[in-house]
């Protein structure tokens, strides 16, 4: 046996080494699939996560989207007051009727396009601060359970939160006459504003109109710099905000939201949505008229009032909040911007609203200071 080894020495010392590779091999590649399979169900654990934590997001932007859109159709209503011209067409006559039946007529379509126009941008403006909101809220836990908690605290307090999400509310009750006024010259200027009470429109007549008249708006809007989404918001409301950090939260937020609305790709999908508006105005037009091909450019007002007036907080016979409701080109825009804020990508930028011990208690009248603070993060 030894005389064997002796003579073999090179042979088995060459194997010994095969082999001990081998076994360190094999032994490298299990430890790497281990750490491979690791990975891999903390990608799909965390992809869970974010999915479920997006869906409770949309979840509460659908509600909160339901609880606004009575407000807003009151707030155009009130603006535009067709059931008070109605009133007041019982009591004159002559010449001054008509006049009256004519103001009756463009109000009724500026109401109309208003509230299409309106509810187009309210959802936006929910969705893109629900998924702001929620994209941070869900990148700061995780980078709050990566640096092992502590005595870490996030400037995204319930009072920056809460002023955050009353952009919409504000919207509601400055921005949306803001647009009821724009909408209302554009509609001065229209063809129906010409036309002899006796006219025949047809529903097809109706529609283009209300399309000229959201694409004058939208342009006249998209010009005036003054209509940013602060300027039709109103002020901030920064009395509960204490300290010089959370004020500068709320800054970022909005210039956040502000940025994305006003990208292309937004007013792109805010185009798309009031033209399915109007193409869903149509339909209720046609179910409204019947099988009567044109009516009298005087009967335009009850049928407008059948389609829309009283139908704001109905989804299942109000077509326009249903499609707005299910849209997927809005869900997907959603998606889009909760992923862009939720995403590693968004880990470093979101480093600075993790705070330990206290905040500072700067003046935060410095805008040019903030100015340059936001700069880095848009």
């Amino acid at each position: 046996m030894l005389s064997f080894v002796r003579r073999h020495r090179r042979h088995l010392a060459a194997v010994g080494v095969a082999a001990g590779a081998l076994a360190l091999s094999v032994k490298v590649m299990e430890v790497s699939l281990c750490r491979w399979r690791e990975r891999h169900h903390h990608r799909a654990l965390e992809r869970t996560k974010k999915c479920h934590h997006f869906e409770s997001t949309e979840s509460t932007a659908m509600a909160t989207l339901r609880s606004l859109f009575p407000a807003l159709s009151h707030q155009v209503d009130d603006y535009f007051d067709t059931q008070g011209l109605v009133r007041s067409l019982q009591s004159c006559s002559g010449q001054q009727k008509v006049q009256m039946f004519r103001h009756l007529v463009t109000q009724s379509v500026g109401a109309c396009a208003t509230y299409v126009y309106t509810g187009v941008v309210l959802a936006l403006l929910i969705k893109t601060q629900m998924s702001v909101l929620g994209g941070r809220l869900y990148r700061e836990t995780v980078d709050f359970a990566l640096a092992g908690g502590g005595s870490c605290r996030s400037a995204l307090s319930q009072p920056v939160q809460e002023a955050f999400l009353s952009l919409a509310q504000k919207f509601i009750s400055t921005g949306v006459r803001e647009i009821a006024l724009a909408v209302h010259r554009v509609v001065k200027e229209s063809d129906f504003e010409k036309m002899s009470l006796k006219t025949k429109v047809s529903v097809l007549d109706i529609c283009r109109v209300l399309r000229t008249t959201l694409l004058s708006t939208s342009c006249g809007l998209l010009k005036d710099p003054s209509k940013s989404l602060t300027q039709l918001c109103g002020e901030l409301d920064l009395k509960d905000l204490t300290t010089y950090k959370e004020r500068l939260c709320l800054e970022y937020l909005v210039d956040a939201a502000s940025d994305i609305l006003e990208q292309r790709d937004t007013i792109t999908v805010a185009q798309s949505l009031c033209l399915s508006g109007i193409s869903n105005v149509e339909e209720e037009l046609a179910k409204a008229m019947g099988d009567v091909p044109t009516i009298p450019l005087a009967k335009v007002p009850p049928v407008l009032e059948q389609v829309f007036v009283g139908k704001p907080t109905e989804e299942e016979t109000n077509g326009f909040f249903r499609m707005v409701l299910s849209s997927r080109e809005l869900r997907q825009f959603s998606a889009n911007v909760y992923e862009a804020f939720a995403s590693d990508a968004c880990a470093g930028e979101e480093t600075w609203m993790l705070t330990s011990g206290e905040d500072k208690t700067e003046d935060f009248s410095a805008q040019k200071l903030v100015n340059g603070f936001l700069g880095r993060f848009c």
